[in-house]
């Protein structure tokens, strides 16, 4: 994969009630409006199911080092979960990403020749790759979204 040295985005581990969450830092706007993508961990790392994963805005200026258990738990509680057309992997690498269809997705395959996938780096500062036409994502295995990624971030 491209960018193996890319810069870690900022993280933090806390806890809610008994189970251990990684909060991360996922990404920035032009004005410094955040997104915090949190997920659960299993053992230490991140849970192969990422249908409780949440995400929740981070105000410009606020860092998640600031945060205290009491704020880290109210970013969790106001957290939405992702949508069926959002999937979280890792890549070969360990690199966590966040798969999400682009285009007419509810136009189901109608539309797949103009419906596409964004993949967004949360674990690293890396940029974003598009591919198009993909088709839903909805219920696709792990191993079709790694592949989707690795041909897209191929060296020519």
């Amino acid at each position: 994969m491209a960018e193996t040295n890319a810069a870690e985005r900022p993280r933090r581990e806390f806890d809610v009630g008994q189970d251990r969450w990684l909060a991360i830092d996922a990404w920035r706007d032009s004005g410094d409006l955040g997104l915090c993508y949190l997920l659960p961990l299993e053992g230490g790392t991140p849970a192969r199911n990422d249908r409780n994963d949440r995400r929740a805005t981070l105000a410009p200026g606020q860092a998640l080092s600031d945060l205290d258990l009491r704020d880290l738990a109210t970013l969790w509680s106001g957290g939405v979960g992702l949508t069926d057309t959002e999937r979280r992997f890792t890549d070969p690498d360990d690199a966590l990403w966040l798969a999400r269809n682009t285009g007419p997705v509810w136009a189901d395959s109608t539309a797949s020749d103009s419906t596409g996938v964004l993949f967004r780096c949360l674990s690293a500062a890396r940029a974003d790759v598009e591919v198009i036409p993909v088709g839903s994502i909805r219920g696709e295995p792990t191993d079709r979204l790694r592949k989707l990624l690795a041909r897209a971030t191929a060296s020519p």
